[in-house]
């Protein structure tokens, strides 16, 4: 039997470890959702979200670029066969303040097997496309990107 911690609202499973805590009516639809408890009764589920991700991989990047539209398919297509660059990103990359750090830049942005998720350069490519967005919109919106594109 599960039953839902009076205290931390958190699941578990095996005997009722405390008198207050409430038996689970119900299985949850996914891993992520959190249990509602009304008047001590355990009423349904509350939607949660999936961990995001560190990191996602180059391809799911690219895919997840161009299924967003932040990106065009001959643009993916590009980066990925050779390493062209789109504008973009571009326009990220040649705002850095030295030569060197361009440089290294247009090498990762190339040649990197992994996308990490708080990288600068992926938060400032992001600020480019959503110029009129706040900070906590951009990593809100990073978030939720990979998330979905974790599963591509």
């Amino acid at each position: 039997m599960q039953y839902i911690n009076h205290q931390t609202n958190t699941l578990y499973s095996g005997d009722r470890a405390h008198w207050r805590d409430i038996p689970v009516t119900s299985n949850p639809p996914d891993q992520w959702a959190t249990p509602v408890v009304e008047d001590g009764k355990h009423i349904g589920w509350e939607p949660g979200n999936p961990p995001v991700p560190e990191s996602i991989t180059m391809r799911q990047l690219l895919i997840g670029l161009m299924g967003a539209e932040w990106i065009t398919p001959a643009q993916a297509d590009a980066w990925s066969a050779d390493g062209t660059l789109p504008a973009t990103i571009m326009v990220v990359i040649d705002a850095l303040p030295t030569e060197a750090e361009r440089v290294a830049a247009r090498i990762t942005a190339r040649k990197m097997s992994d996308a990490y998720r708080n990288d600068p350069l992926l938060i400032a490519a992001a600020q480019a496309a959503m110029p009129d967005a706040t900070e906590q919109e951009i990593s809100d919106a990073l978030d939720q990107a990979f998330r979905e594109w974790s599963q591509l």
